[in-house]
């Protein structure tokens, strides 16, 4: 990105040991860890239509997205709980505004995020057993840590093979 590419925007946010106040998490998530070791993001926002202050915030998303909009994710570190994340690649919103995109990423404790799966009823508990052995495998050949391809499509959230999650359209107001 250059200074003249006015359609986009380099975006950073680093923190370093965060904690979460009481009530401020769902449980499911409180339950990982309330204190967030790392979360360190650094993304371009490419595809911002012009500047119109009488848009609405839902009238500028929808713009954004149908401009060809993406947040292409340079890097992506979160430490939270039992779970280690590195990830980057590309995300836009679909036609019923869901993310949409693929990553590549490194997962440390994975079984934590199929627990919140199973928390939020994203995943049934049997799913959970196959995925737990299917990425179990791949983390196993990995040396503990899992390599996949993150794919979120057709509102469903994928870690390799698996459907790990369901993915709500963009609340905007």
């Amino acid at each position: 990105m250059t200074p003249d590419d006015a359609d986009a925007v380099d975006l950073a946010l680093r923190g370093d040991g965060f904690e979460f106040g009481d009530g401020v998490l769902p449980d499911y998530l409180a339950a990982m860890a309330r204190t967030v070791r790392l979360l360190d993001l650094r993304t371009t926002v490419t595809g911002l239509p012009g500047q119109d202050v009488s848009a609405t915030p839902v009238t500028a998303v929808t713009q954004w997205r149908d401009g060809g909009g993406t947040v292409e994710v340079r890097t992506l570190h979160l430490q939270w709980g039992k779970v280690d994340i590195t990830a980057s690649g590309s995300l836009a919103l679909d036609n019923k505004m869901r993310p949409i995109g693929a990553l590549t990423a490194r997962i440390k404790g994975h079984n934590a995020l199929l627990d919140m799966a199973v928390a939020t009823k994203s995943m049934s508990k049997t799913s959970a057993v196959a995925a737990r052995a299917v990425l179990g495998l791949l983390a196993a050949a990995g040396g503990g840590t899992l390599s996949v391809p993150v794919r979120l499509q057709d509102g469903q959230l994928y870690l390799g093979p698996v459907a790990v999650a369901k993915l709500a359209p963009l609340a905007v107001k």
